[in-house]
């Protein structure tokens, strides 16, 4: 049995929690009630109905024919490498032509130009270079030494005879963005060596190399190595030190020289270009002195790129689009 005197006591010494339990416990069943009130609302104005599909009423199950199915699983367990199919050297003077040929055939066939011995090479183009319209084998010599085999020169429209026709890096190379980066340059140290000349270590781009006057890094020209000290008399130790402050000059075509002082860090903003190989279908990112397919990089300026192969000097032009 309740003790209503304990009651009553507990009661007057907490007053104060004992009417907010009861305001929380008001407050909780509004709150439930209100809630219970506006759903049924809601569902009522919206005429929302939740159904339950019935499966087990349905006897429908989906089909598709029996011979997609063995075809999806065939594919499916002999999955084939694609981009191996397309990997090509263009200077690679190889017996089999590369799947090139296949499209070439096709587009010779649709044109309604014959195509004997299926290498890609109509019979009309072969015959008029002297070629075998009846050997397959010959859409990958090279005649005439210039290193583009004979379906090369016949997809870029050049005499596969002619050392001097082949097909130009316009149509091979494409400049999709020119722009500089920050490059830090330090002058390492130098040796001399026995005939008198100078071997000069220069770190550029975190990379080390040696080189000699007169020779080229990264597109600049090393033009001078001037040695020369300097003395300082240091009070402390009282006596004299001497310093070495030699440096070298480089220098990119006619701009103006860049002097690296020994030991002293320096910085340039370089050029570089992202060229596009459309035979290989590769971008790459390239200074002055990279090579590609070849091709060495002369120059970079923000309109152009300057490249030699074979001692051949070539230019590529960039125009910029919209905002870049």
């Amino acid at each position: 049995m309740f003790d209503l005197d304990n009651i009553k006591k507990f009661s007057q010494q907490n007053v104060e929690k004992v009417v907010f339990g009861l305001l929380v416990v008001c407050l909780v069943v509004f709150s439930f009630s209100h809630l219970n009130q506006l759903s049924k609302n809601f569902n009522k104005q919206k005429g929302l109905q939740l159904k339950i599909p019935d499966f087990k009423s349905s006897n429908k199950i989906p089909t598709f024919p029996e011979a997609t199915y063995k075809k999806l699983v065939s594919q499916i367990s002999s999955p084939k490498n694609l981009a191996s199919l397309y990997k090509r050297n263009i200077f690679e003077k190889a017996k089999k032509i590369d799947i090139r040929v296949k499209d070439m055939v096709n587009e010779s066939t649709a044109k309604g130009t014959k195509d004997a011995d299926g290498d890609g090479m109509p019979n009309i183009w072969e015959t008029q270079y002297g070629l075998n319209p009846e050997n397959s084998e010959d859409a990958a010599e090279d005649p005439d030494n210039d290193t583009y085999i004979n379906l090369d020169e016949y997809i870029g429209s050049t005499d596969p005879l002619d050392p001097e026709s082949f097909p130009g890096i316009l149509k091979r190379f494409e400049i999709t963005d020119i722009y500089r980066k920050k490059i830090k340059i330090r002058f390492f140290g130098y040796l001399k060596l026995p005939n008198g000349s100078y071997r000069l270590q220069i770190n550029w781009a975190n990379k080390t190399e040696f080189k000699k006057v007169g020779e080229k890094l990264r597109g600049y020209k090393i033009i001078e190595f001037i040695q020369i000290f300097d003395e300082t008399y240091d009070p402390l130790l009282g006596a004299t030190q001497k310093n070495d402050i030699s440096y070298i000059k480089i220098r990119k075509m006619n701009a103006s020289p860049i002097t690296l002082v020994l030991n002293h860090t320096a910085f340039e903003r370089e050029l570089f270009v992202l060229m596009k190989d459309k035979y290989e279908n590769e971008v790459s990112e390239l200074h002055g002195g990279s090579e590609i397919s070849g091709y060495e990089v002369l120059d970079i300026n923000p309109s152009k790129v300057i490249m030699v192969k074979n001692e051949k000097v070539y230019t590529l032009f960039y125009e910029r689009r919209g905002n870049q």
